[in-house]
């Protein structure tokens, strides 16, 4: 083990696709938006949140998060860039990266569930100039988790 920098980190943790408190995981997202409801033990009892975790259960929330690679030139994005679907704003980006190991500007997003869904060709702004991207279905790196798991 050594000590790393925070670019690296960022590096590190956005090619497996890991989200971060206070960037992709906060208050004003529901458990069903970052993809964390798989881990709510709704047979538990009573707990704090229940009810609106229960009612979100039965709804697909508005936005969900999603992993971008972006067809980035010398500049990654860093965070709230606008996501767009020709004209229509469709989301915007938590944070954002380039993974030095799979060689790829990623990012994480909130976009509309339908266009995560779908994954239809979206764009975003890297230092003010539009770059095509698209909404990639598993991390780049390691996706099955089997490095993590020896």
């Amino acid at each position: 083990m050594q000590p790393i920098g925070m670019r690296a980190q960022d590096s590190l943790r956005l090619e497996k696709g890991y989200g971060v408190w206070s960037l992709e995981f906060a208050q004003a997202y529901t458990p069903a938006m970052a993809g964390l409801d798989r881990f709510i033990a709704f047979d538990k009892g009573e707990f704090i949140g229940r009810e609106a975790a229960l009612a979100e259960r039965g709804a697909r929330p508005a936005q969900r998060l999603v992993l971008l690679s972006i067809d980035a030139g010398d500049a990654d994005v860093t965070g709230f860039e606008p996501v767009w679907q020709g004209t229509r704003k469709v989301g915007f980006v938590t944070s954002g990266a380039y993974g030095h190991y799979v060689e790829q500007s990623l990012a994480l997003a909130y976009v509309d569930a339908a266009i995560a869904a779908e994954a239809p060709p979206i764009s975003l702004h890297v230092v003010g100039e539009r770059r095509a991207a698209r909404i990639l279905a598993e991390p780049p790196y390691d996706p099955q988790g089997r490095k993590l798991r020896g």
